[in-house]
């Protein structure tokens, strides 16, 4: 499945990470910035 999806940058990964440890709610911060 490689070359499927979008790529994101390491630090914008970090961040979601960062905001899914925060709030405990992935679908949320997924909404947030649009990854849903």
């Amino acid at each position: 499945m490689k070359g499927k999806g979008k790529r994101y940058p390491e630090e914008f990964k970090r961040q979601i990470v960062k905001e899914v440890e925060e709030t405990g709610n992935a679908s949320l911060v997924a909404r947030r910035h649009d990854l849903v």
